[in-house]
């Protein structure tokens, strides 16, 4: 197994660190393998790879999730919060310092058939075949051969730790984990997070969750009661426990096969890098890549009630209505115009709406007014025009 040491805390690098290394060849000229027969750079035989990483604030949203249904759009900006999509699918989750990310990049474990060199709890990648002997692994399988030696190091803590569920993690009933995988080339990505002190406040508030808010067919996220996993610890262990796991995960590993550490490489760095800055870091893929949908958000002013439609289509604004009791001065319609096409974000939204278009038709409604409007949406009316998502 080789571990990839990062220090990096950028959410954006961090994931295209684990995509760089899910799709290419995980061997190179400095990592201690014998060269005499070279194997060509999509030979699926390959070590198996271990990540353990951090980010700053951030919301990782699923592969297949509405980025503007998962948050509070309007928390996630005050508070500079980032947004990521992932290629994993399953439910959008905070990440903080106070969490842990680890990943596992191994042949595809879809395929893996039960070793019969070690227990069920210490499986060693390296003894895992390549081809089904006797039953065929199931995604159930996978989820809980690469989520074990998690497991094994917190109930080597005297924590009843279990797997729950298809992917998650659970001490006393309380979920302190969840993981997703992705498959591409025969490779197998499994990562999970791991709440050891995060700020639970803030996992609260910059996830939004009601599956009556939107009109879409993306996945949802399932709420569960969560919990720190330093709430289960005495006082005395709880200081450093975040290294303290990373090494005791490594002991563990290394029981059963040889890890090697391995830095990443200058020439894999800038490739990384242009991963992250064309992709990962894109308002494209975090925002542009959601599916349609539509809501409304409304205020009712001393000048009247004011109300905003949107249709929204990867991340764009494909329609916008206006409704309300209020006098507007002038037609509306070059501001619902402007709108079209639009980001729906900040940004976007402050340029495409400066303050002398409104003043035309809307005088007292100022542009932070419209733009907090945008940003908190409210669930559509059941007479609101339906989206059909493709």
């Amino acid at each position: 197994m080789i571990y990839i040491h990062n220090n990096s805390r950028d959410p954006y690098f961090n994931l295209a660190l684990e995509e760089f290394f899910l799709t290419r060849f995980a061997g190179d000229e400095n990592d201690g393998r014998d060269r005499s027969n070279p194997q060509p750079s999509n030979d699926l035989e390959f070590e198996p790879i271990l990540l353990l990483w951090q980010n700053e604030p951030t919301v990782v949203v699923g592969g297949r999730q509405n980025t503007l249904e998962e948050i509070d759009l309007a928390f996630i900006e005050e508070r500079k919060i980032n947004v990521v999509r992932r290629t994993t699918g399953g439910g959008a989750v905070y990440h903080d310092l106070g969490n842990l990310n680890y990943s596992f990049i191994v042949p595809n474990a879809a395929r893996l058939a039960p070793s019969t060199r070690s227990s069920a709890n210490e499986r060693n990648f390296n003894d895992l075949p390549s081809s089904p002997q006797g039953r065929v692994f199931t995604l159930s399988d996978s989820f809980r051969l690469l989520s074990q030696p998690v497991v094994d190091v917190l109930r080597s803590w005297n924590l009843p730790a279990e797997l729950s569920g298809r992917n998650d993690i659970t001490v006393d009933g309380r979920k302190v984990s969840g993981s997703a995988q992705a498959r591409k080339n025969g490779r197998t990505l499994h990562h999970g997070t791991l709440l050891f002190d995060s700020n639970l406040d803030d996992v609260a508030a910059a996830l939004r969750v009601d599956p009556e808010k939107f009109r879409s067919k993306a996945v949802a996220s399932v709420r569960s009661r969560v919990a720190n996993i330093v709430e289960f610890l005495p006082e005395n262990e709880r200081s450093g426990v975040i290294e303290r796991f990373k090494a005791e995960l490594l002991a563990r590993l290394q029981k059963t096969q040889r890890v090697v550490a391995k830095e990443v490489q200058e020439s894999e760095l800038a490739q990384i890098q242009k991963l992250r800055d064309e992709k990962y870091a894109t308002w494209d893929w975090n925002f542009g890549a959601s599916p349609r949908f539509q809501f409304r958000s409304s205020r009712r002013f001393d000048w009247g009630k004011f109300e905003l439609a949107f249709d929204v289509a990867r991340g764009r604004i494909e329609r916008a209505q206006i409704f309300g009791d209020f006098f507007a001065l002038d037609d509306l319609s070059p501001l619902l115009t402007r709108l079209v096409g639009t980001p729906f974000e900040r940004g976007a939204l402050l340029a495409n709406v400066p303050e002398t278009l409104l003043r035309r038709s809307l005088p007292f409604l100022s542009q932070e007014d419209f733009v907090e409007l945008a940003l908190n949406a409210a669930p559509s009316s059941s007479n609101a025009t339906s989206c059909n998502v493709p």
